[in-house]
């Protein structure tokens, strides 16, 4: 008797809001297994915006839309996700986070990080507090606990008080069109004509406290970059935080044309800001994965990356990994890169070494592996080691 598919359940209201890392994980590890999967899984995505969330994947891509009436957590959690896993009769949901508080299937939890625990002083005390509570009772209440990279694997084992070889790890990666060859030349035409924007330093990155802008913002001023070149800023003022908004109202007004902040742009501008800086940086205090470093090294961008948290995994910057902790020493390496560009050669190899350590086929492996009840320590963990799965994708 053939074995029916597998209903599986993904919660995809981060779909739904502004531009941020555990979206695009979302997006790009489900486009992965629908291309991977589609014969033994039957999806349904939850959410309050069909169209929105359907944008998101390829026409090809099947899956059933569930609706959702309410976005209150406590009631979502508590009441509506049990009741519709119960009247569409999922076997498996896949959650970030957070899970329902009662079970009525098995449940896949991705915790990108804790960096909360690891960093409270970055964070606000009622932030902390909540979370705490709430992402622990997730991960020990799940079938499947997944994160994104072996830093966060080993903090959320030591806070949580699991075992990490009962975690997954699906890294992030970076889409294929980002590796695409590019004018730079006529893109950096455009981006002045059309956004007065030219000979700049790049950062995209959410405000926050523990993103580390004021270095950068430091470093435009100490070194007088603004007399030569220009500061672009991308990144939604999530947490409204008054003391980074001030920095940036103040910059803004300090240098006129010379300071720009993009709340959001879509994926085309982003990717062309990324093919037309001169430079990118990342000074990221701390970060459970980090997926800009990755998409501008892509893009073939010189890019001088923190070398701390799961950042200290991408070691084929090499000398352009920097600690964020040195203001000095920064200031001297983001003068060395802006002086002396790295050479074509040397930025393809770096693109070519990060296409071929991640992979989102990789990490939609690993969820099929977790839902057929392999152990995260099994023979895929060695996969892992070449890059891509030796599974091929179906198209």
């Amino acid at each position: 008797m053939k074995k029916g598919k597998i209903r599986l359940l993904v919660d995809a209201r981060v779909l739904e809001g502004e531009a941020q890392g555990s979206a695009t994980y979302l997006r790009e590890l489900y486009s992965a297994f629908m291309e991977a999967y589609n014969d033994e899984y039957t999806l349904f995505f939850a959410g309050e915006d069909e169209k929105t969330i359907r944008e998101h994947f390829e026409a090809h891509h099947d899956f059933t839309f569930i609706p959702l009436t309410t976005s209150g957590r406590f009631k979502l959690y508590g009441q509506v996700f049990p009741r519709l896993i119960r009247e569409w009769k999922i076997d498996w949901a896949h959650f970030q986070y957070m899970v329902p508080f009662v079970r009525k299937c098995k449940y896949i939890v991705t915790t990108h990080d804790v960096l909360f625990l690891d960093f409270p002083q970055q964070f606000p005390w009622t932030y902390r507090t909540s979370r705490r509570i709430l992402f622990k009772l997730a991960f020990w209440n799940s079938d499947a606990k997944i994160t994104v990279s072996d830093y966060s694997k080993q903090a959320i084992a030591r806070h949580f008080g699991v075992k990490a070889s009962e975690i997954y790890v699906t890294p992030n990666a970076v889409r294929p069109q980002y590796f695409e060859t590019h004018n730079k030349a006529v893109i950096r035409k455009d981006l002045a004509s059309q956004h007065g924007i030219e000979n700049f330093v790049l950062y995209v990155s959410r405000l926050e406290q523990r993103k580390n802008h004021q270095l950068l913002v430091d470093a435009f001023e100490q070194l007088d970059l603004y007399k030569n070149y220009q500061l672009v800023f991308v990144g939604n003022n999530s947490l409204n935080d008054t003391a980074l908004q001030e920095m940036i109202d103040t910059a803004l007004v300090k240098y006129p044309g010379r300071f720009h902040w993009f709340r959001q742009v879509d994926e085309v501008l982003l990717m062309q800001l990324y093919r037309g800086a001169k430079a990118f940086v990342y000074p990221s205090l701390a970060e459970g994965f980090g997926i800009p470093p990755l998409e501008a090294a892509a893009c073939l961008l010189p890019t001088l990356c923190a070398r701390n948290t799961a950042m200290s995994d991408f070691t084929f910057f090499g000398e352009y990994l920097f600690d964020a902790a040195q203001p000095k020493a920064f200031y001297t390496q983001l003068e060395q890169l802006l002086e002396s560009p790295l050479s074509d050669e040397k930025l393809q190899d770096i693109a070519q070494q990060i296409k071929e350590k991640y992979s989102w086929q990789y990490s939609a492996r690993v969820v099929h592996e977790a839902i057929q009840g392999n152990k995260p320590s099994e023979k895929i963990q060695e996969d892992k080691k070449i890059g891509l799965p030796k599974k091929a994708v179906s198209r």
